[in-house]
């Protein structure tokens, strides 16, 4: 992994171009490079990978008993609202292969609560197209708010028709989210037809809170869940070996096979060394640290 400081991104996009190792994967350095394969939705048998940390903005989250602090760059740079540009507008669909490399992007900002559109998405990879795969990428210091006709998450908000998956991926717990469907990887959408969307060896620290407070639709059911907001109706959704710290249900429908739910009065009790039992299910892809949640393999410095 390498690790960079964070620059201001200049909002213009570029696409990439080199391929420095060979691997057939299209290489990532700056943010203006990650923006232009978002902005071009990616392609079907596009593979791209992360070479450093990416920051969106340079900015620092802190979250004090469910409340977020939103801190500027010391040089002061602004934050920019990501949902004024066009990179990120709308419920633009993205295809392909990522891979992180254990890599991390910073600075997700999303403060668009007054827009009133319906169903709209808000994430890093605004919506799933067919066969994204996204592995090795952790989600830090980012703040989303949304309103009640957003699908909201930090991954992923929206996924629909197509073969999918996640892996080896987490959300840190500087990530304030906000809205309506809401999940830490992915917000929700309509999976339907048998297609298959997995999510597995990741986990989620992000704080999450529905807008009225009430995290339930029509019917009583919770659509703000830790790992996946509201995946009813999917055909099919594989969720496996993954945890969170939250007080809400995981996913909403569905079985999570070998994870974790750590309610915040227990996670002192999933730190260090004590949390070598809970991770015993887990899989091969965790670690435990000297004082810290466990974490994953592919995110340790070499």
């Amino acid at each position: 992994e390498t690790v960079t400081t964070a620059t201001d991104w200049d909002k213009t996009t570029s696409q990439p171009t080199a391929d420095l190792d060979g691997d057939g994967y299209l290489d990532i350095s700056k943010p203006s490079e990650l923006a232009w394969v978002i902005n071009a939705g990616g392609s079907a048998d596009g593979k791209y990978e992360l070479l450093n940390d990416i920051w969106l903005n340079d900015m620092k989250v802190s979250i004090t008993d469910g409340v977020p602090t939103v801190t500027k760059a010391s040089d002061g740079s602004e934050i920019t609202d990501l949902s004024t540009l066009n990179t990120w507008y709308k419920s633009k669909t993205v295809k392909g292969t990522f891979k992180g490399n254990g890599n991390v992007v910073h600075g997700l900002f999303y403060n668009d609560y007054s827009e009133t559109e319906s169903k709209l998405t808000r994430a890093l990879f605004p919506g799933a197209g067919e066969g994204l795969s996204i592995n090795g990428i952790g989600i830090e210091d980012s703040y989303i708010t949304a309103n009640a006709k957003y699908r909201t998450a930090a991954l992923i908000g929206y996924v629909g028709k197509g073969n999918g998956s996640v892996d080896a991926c987490y959300v840190g717990d500087n990530v304030y989210l906000y809205g309506d469907e809401l999940g830490g990887f992915i917000g929700g959408g309509t999976l339907s037809g048998g297609w298959v969307f997995t999510l597995k060896n990741s986990y989620s620290l992000a704080t999450l809170k529905h807008h009225d407070d009430d995290p339930k639709d029509s019917l009583g059911t919770y659509i703000v869940n830790a790992l996946i907001g509201d995946n009813w109706g999917w055909s099919t959704c594989v969720t496996e070996n993954c945890f969170a710290i939250s007080d809400t249900k995981l996913i909403r429908t569905g079985t999570a096979t070998n994870c974790q739910q750590i309610k915040t009065a227990d996670a002192e009790n999933f730190k260090g060394i004590k949390a070598a039992s809970a991770m015993k299910d887990l899989g091969d892809a965790f670690v435990t640290t000297e004082d810290g949640y466990p974490t994953l393999k592919i995110f340790l410095d070499e």
